[in-house]
């Protein structure tokens, strides 16, 4: 996996999972990437920030939670981690108003059986989605 990290700024580069599950596919221009599933709910909801005077397009962090509950399932020996990150981002979400409506939008352009995987997550790990989720 591709990370690049200077101070507290990390990027980590990812491919897109299609078709057939790999976990790591070989990049002609980053070497080794992880292959994760459901990207499509981050692809679609991409932000731009400033970093130092650079625009820098990021995951919208309300998408980002998404999706990391959604693979959480597969993820293995990342899962306990990707949790507790998962947790404290949506206790962050919870106090902006621009979040929690970015959340709810965001949510309602799951498939079910997205929404199911999301379901399972707050179940296993007791994370109360009702602040961000109106169903």
């Amino acid at each position: 996996m591709v990370t690049l990290v200077k101070d507290e700024f990390e990027v980590e580069f990812l491919a897109k999972q299609i078709g057939k599950p790999i976990p790591v596919v070989d990049s002609l221009n980053f070497g080794k990437l992880e292959n994760l599933g459901h990207m499509s709910v981050i692809e679609k909801n991409i932000i731009t920030v400033g970093y130092e005077g650079v625009p820098v397009s990021i995951p919208n962090p309300a998408a980002f939670a998404l999706q990391k509950m959604v693979i959480n399932k597969d993820r293995k020996a990342k899962q306990m981690k990707d949790a507790e990150a998962v947790k404290n981002l949506v206790y962050a979400l919870e106090r902006d108003a621009g979040t929690i409506r970015d959340f709810h939008d965001i949510y309602s352009t799951l498939t079910v059986r997205e929404i199911r995987s999301v379901k399972a997550f707050c179940n296993k790990y007791s994370l109360d989605l009702t602040n961000l989720v109106r169903d």
